[in-house]
């Protein structure tokens, strides 16, 4: 029975690193998406007049990415 114990609590203790480890990925997407919410397309465009319309484009599509929309 030793190396069925041994075994159980390796799995026991598998389950619980991949539990916080998927509890800090959910955490450190949901403040990405928060900072990512703080930046708009339109105060990123007006720093620069040189933005051309391949960037515009770009950041668009990494807008809507990021928003979860696809528009």
């Amino acid at each position: 029975m030793g190396g069925l114990d041994k075994i159980a609590k390796g799995l026991n203790d598998t389950s619980t690193a991949i539990r916080h480890y998927s509890n800090m990925e959910i955490e450190c997407s949901s403040k990405l998406y928060e900072e990512m919410k703080l930046v708009s397309l339109e105060s990123i465009a007006s720093e620069s007049e040189s933005n051309s319309d391949d960037n515009l484009k770009l950041l668009k599509t990494v807008q809507a990415r990021v928003t979860g929309s696809h528009t």
